[in-house]
């Protein structure tokens, strides 16, 4: 299966569009086949000259194959310096350990460029000097720093998408499963063979149909027709509860439909569903019993497999749910590297007062490692922990990370009371409510206009 097919990719497509806006970062998501499945803020040096002028565009899918072959060696990124001069990088997108798809970033520089070799390489492929150098100056220019930051985001990105396709694969293998669990059911319940006994409760005769020695597994010579050849058949776990409810039916309290395992010669274990009506006499006495034995082992399984789906499928759910707020928190972290990279700038430019920059980098990138911790509690990769929680700052954190996905056609209004006491959970199992609630709230205007608090 493809990796297009296991995630949405408009809205990959849309968050990678919000990353290019914020930092001028190129972006790029292809399968392993090559396939582009996005692109975004690609470089005018590239699009206009680099990748029409067929020199350059050899070096350009040279390149682009040594930096998608870095990946094959484990590590978490590659990057590499293009045959024409631009700094790329290559993050890997892994499901369950398996290298399924590439994100790229990159078309910018590390340091200034040196113009010499642009003008010399504008002459080399016969680009026009003035427009080739226009062009150059548009790539933006990185700190170390800041590549850093952006690369410690897509690796958390890459994380991200991979347990989206996750989820969705395990929601499309789920469904699949779940499908054939009810046909499954639905073919026991209509092929079930029933086995009747007639039990002479005062002569101690037990008599079976042919039905009965199948599902028992007996053959009809070797079986003894007596209350005690029956009992013997039964689990050793099951024995007292099933010869429980024989002697209730007896005594006229409820009729016998218990269920049951049996171990039938061969050692195969079989669960029986029965259901019988005991007659009497005159005076009470317990007569004759008569009824049925159905084979209800099939009907088990596939109904623990499909409760075994249905917690997986809650796991499911829950994953899938990330891929709403990855939008938000995009715009979040897209905002601390504006911080960072504004800050870094002016300390930059301004070195004898450096200094003064420091704790603005230092909060923004304290709130960065903050979200990525929201990103792995959302995951499920980070254990829970009980803290005081003040409700009211948990919620406006989290609708501020909303904004930036909810309709348009949707406001989001707060109000909070100032005597609002904190209580003791888990900040991000909370969060996640609050989350599920305003997502569902959202849904259920819909199109139209509405607003709600």
């Amino acid at each position: 299966m493809k990796f297009s097919e296991l995630v949405n990719i408009d809205e990959l497509r849309e968050l990678c569009e919000s990353f290019t806006a914020i930092t001028g970062a190129v972006t790029a998501l292809l399968e392993l086949d090559g396939s582009i499945l996005i692109a975004t803020g690609w470089q005018d040096i590239c699009t206009h000259f680099h990748r029409v002028n067929d020199a350059t565009a050899c070096r350009c899918r040279e390149s682009d194959t040594i930096l998608a072959g870095g990946l094959t060696k484990g590590d978490p990124y590659n990057v590499y310096k293009c045959k024409n001069g631009l700094v790329d990088v290559a993050v890997p997108i892994t499901i369950r350990g398996e290298h399924v798809a590439n994100l790229f970033t990159g078309q910018f520089f590390t340091e200034t460029p040196n113009m010499g070799y642009f003008i010399r390489q504008a002459e080399e492929f016969g680009f026009d000097t003035d427009s080739y150098l226009d062009a150059l100056q548009q790539v933006p220019v990185f700190s170390e720093e800041t590549i850093k930051e952006m690369m410690n985001f897509f690796l958390r990105l890459a994380q991200l998408i991979g347990e989206m396709g996750l989820a969705r694969k395990d929601l499309l293998e789920g469904s699949q499963k779940l499908a054939q669990s009810e046909e499954r059911l639905q073919l026991a319940v209509k092929t079930a063979r029933i086995g009747i006994f007639d039990w002479d409760i005062v002569s101690n005769e037990l008599t079976w149909d042919n039905s009965m020695y199948v599902l028992y597994g007996i053959c009809k010579e070797d079986f003894k027709g007596a209350y005690s050849a029956w009992s013997a058949t039964l689990h050793p776990e099951d024995r007292p509860y099933a010869e429980t409810e024989i002697q209730a039916a007896l005594r006229g309290e409820r009729e016998y439909t218990p269920e049951f395992r049996i171990i039938r010669p061969d050692g195969t274990v079989r669960c029986m569903k029965a259901s019988s009506q005991t007659f009497f006499d005159d005076n009470g006495k317990p007569l004759r019993m008569i009824g049925t034995n159905i084979d209800i082992t099939d009907q088990k399984i596939a109904e623990e497999e499909k409760h075994a789906f249905e917690q997986q499928l809650q796991q499911t759910q829950k994953l899938e749910s990330l891929g709403v707020l990855a939008g938000g928190i995009a715009h979040d972290f897209n905002n601390i590297l504006t911080i960072i990279i504004g800050n870094c700038s002016l300390a930059a430019m301004h070195y004898e007062t450096a200094g003064d920059y420091i704790p603005v980098i230092e909060k923004a990138a304290e709130r960065a490692a903050a979200l990525c911790r929201q990103m792995m509690v959302y995951a499920g990769k980070a254990p829970f922990s009980e803290s005081l929680v003040v409700m009211w700052l948990l919620v406006d954190d989290v609708i501020n990370m909303l904004k930036a996905t909810t309709r348009q056609n949707v406001v989001i209004k707060t109000k909070f009371l100032p005597d609002i006491p904190p209580i003791k959970g888990d900040s991000g199992q909370l969060r996640q409510i609050v989350m599920n609630l305003v997502v569902n709230a959202s849904e259920a205007i819909g199109e139209m206009q509405g607003e709600f608090a």
